[in-house]
């Protein structure tokens, strides 16, 4: 191997040639763009410390979109479906704003105006959730010896929004839970405001995962529709599979429940063989996740126009959780607990989102300690 620089056009140039392969081919590298001669030669003497270091990485030509295909492809074994179709969106935004951009040539300044021009229509939140995707599939190309540097790892994601959670108080859930019992998705309401359980965990739910006489629930899976079909999986953290203890209320009310499902499967053959906790009356089938997610509010508009005014504030059904870990809290259930309840696989999870109810807590904290410090005065 042998390198010099050479006079090109009105500048210089370097030129690396390597020693013939056993076809008689020579492969060569070259540069150009200096201004001067002692330009070219530092910039030689760089490139040649990188190849007898082990550190160049050849120029194979490959566009951002092209490696992307690539590294999901490798991936899609190791991640869950739900995981690899959001991956799978990701990589299809950036391969679209990135385009034509070699892979070699991409630089942190590229990728910071790219995730600019995404910010009018994304979220931030969202913004950092792609950022966390590309960062992993850099990651990857340089642990293929595809990229010197991962440029990702230069870049400043925006900041996730705050966002304003918002809870029903005790009044307002009591209210609720005794005007909606008879809608069709009563069992799944009050599952998660007795017990904080995702939409996914709830649909999945079967009858042997509840012992009423326990008054316990076991979360052992949860369910998402995907591209038509329903993917069940098991909790992806040892504390999202857990154990909770119902209150009695719910205990009777799933009793009742369940004595309703028998009669159902005694008239109906094709309910028979079915064991969900939240299904359809006429032949047992789960409900679907995103089935409860739209309907609830809409359920919870119909009771606003019955009274004419806003007597229940427009949540989500996912609210339902965090109105639950609330109320607990706010009844002084230690933040463990109500961590263990969640699933959250560290109590910091649960201290971060549910940061809105310390400040009353700290009061409540500090009334409790008046009159110790009675005899010192």
């Amino acid at each position: 191997m042998t390198g010099y620089t050479q006079k090109h056009g009105k500048g210089w140039r370097y030129r690396i040639e390597f020693d013939p392969n056993p076809n008689g081919k020579r492969k060569t590298i070259s540069k150009s763009g200096f201004k001067k001669e002692s330009e070219a030669k530092k910039a030689l003497i760089k490139k040649l410390n990188e190849i007898n270091d082990g550190k160049y990485i050849e120029d194979n030509g490959l566009t951002v979109e092209e490696y992307l295909k690539e590294w999901l492809e490798s991936y899609k074994n190791n991640i869950a479906l739900s995981t690899y179709k959001r991956y799978e969106e990701f990589c299809n935004s950036i391969s679209k704003g990135l385009e034509e951009q070699e892979l070699q040539k991409l630089t942190p300044v590229a990728i910071q105006k790219f995730y600019s021009s995404l910010s009018p229509g994304l979220s931030n939140s969202t913004i950092l959730r792609l950022h966390s995707c590309f960062n992993l599939a850099l990651k990857q190309a340089v642990a293929w010896n595809m990229l010197s540097s991962n440029p990702c790892q230069f870049v400043k994601p925006p900041r996730p929004e705050k966002k304003e959670m918002k809870v029903w108080d005790e009044e307002t859930v009591q209210d609720f839970l005794a005007e909606s019992r008879g809608e069709n998705i009563y069992i799944a309401i009050a599952l998660a405001l007795g017990t904080g359980m995702r939409e996914g965990e709830i649909c999945a739910l079967m009858w042997d995962d509840v012992n009423l006489k326990k008054g316990e629930i076991y979360v052992r899976r949860s369910v998402k529709k995907i591209d038509g079909k329903y993917i069940f999986k098991e909790p992806k953290t040892k504390a999202s599979s857990r154990r909770i203890l119902i209150a009695n209320d719910l205990k009777d009310i799933l009793t009742f429940h369940k004595k309703k499902q028998d009669r159902l499967k005694e008239e109906n053959e094709q309910y028979k063989n079915k064991d969900y906790v939240c299904a359809w009356d006429d032949d047992g089938r789960m409900f679907d996740p995103a089935y409860i997610s739209a309907v609830f509010p809409r359920i919870v508009r119909k009771y606003n126009e019955k009274y004419k005014y806003d007597k229940y504030p427009i949540i989500r059904f996912h609210d339902l959780r965090h109105t639950h870990a609330t109320l607990l809290l706010l009844h002084d259930v230690p933040a463990k607990v109500v961590s263990e309840r969640l699933g959250h696989s560290n109590i910091s999870i649960t201290l971060d989102t549910y940061s809105h109810v310390l400040p009353s807590m700290q009061q409540d904290a500090a009334e409790k300690l008046n009159g110790l410090f009675t005899k010192a005065l």
